[in-house]
Parts: structure tokens; sequence; C-alpha cells
């Protein structure tokens, strides 16, 4: 069984990404809200793969996935897909799979798939 976290401030891509996504795999699934709560959770679990999003109250996406990086946590190999609204607003940040709002959700799970594969 895989265990996923879904990170976003609006509760309706929550559910979209969070429903797609048990419906195509056997996982577990938690939810953060903002970059902080997705910082704490990743210091306590570890997660086959995140769903970020880009903007984001107390910690960005991106701040969030460097914090990753340079502290002690269980995630740092762990699976990313970040997720922006505003992608002109994107640098290059590596190895970080950028998907614009509105997504498509199929492309998402079919990433998510490639992920978890290697």
């Amino acid at each position: 069984m895989y265990k996923f976290l879904v990170v976003d401030d609006e509760e309706d891509i929550r559910e979209i990404i969070q429903m797609s996504l048990e419906e195509e795999f056997d996982c577990e699934i938690d939810i953060a809200e903002d970059g902080l709560d997705a910082f704490l959770k990743a210091k306590e679990n570890f997660y086959d793969l995140m769903t970020v999003d880009f903007a984001m109250p107390y910690l960005n996406g991106v701040d969030f996935v460097e914090a990753l990086k340079n502290k002690e946590n269980k995630c740092k190999k762990s699976g990313i897909l970040m997720i922006s609204g505003r992608i002109d607003e994107v640098d290059n940040y590596g190895n970080l799979l950028f998907f614009e709002k509105p997504f498509n959700i199929r492309k998402i799970v079919s990433f998510a798939k490639y992920l978890l594969k290697k």
C-alpha cells in the first residue's frame, strides 16, 4: 500500500486529487492545507508521493521541498508533483514536475504512476 501526501490550500483541489489517487492506487492519503503543516507531517511520516501546491501560506511549495532536502526527515526521496496556478512565476526548480492549474487530473495520475515505478 502506498502512502501519499496531498498539499494544497484549496479544499476542492485537495478533494479532486485525493479522490483520483484513491481510484487508481491502493493507498493511504494524508492532507495538509499549507506548507508548514506538510513539513510537520513529512518529518514524522514517509510518503511515496506528494502533490504540492506552489503558492501556499506559511511555507510555499518550493520552500517546503527545499526544507525537506535540508532537514532530517523521512521524505528526502519521495516523488513530488508541484502544482501551480501561477506557472509564469515558476523558475527552473531542478527535477520538480510542475502542473499548471487548471490541471488535467489524468496527467497527474500518469506521472504519479511513473514516479512510483522509478
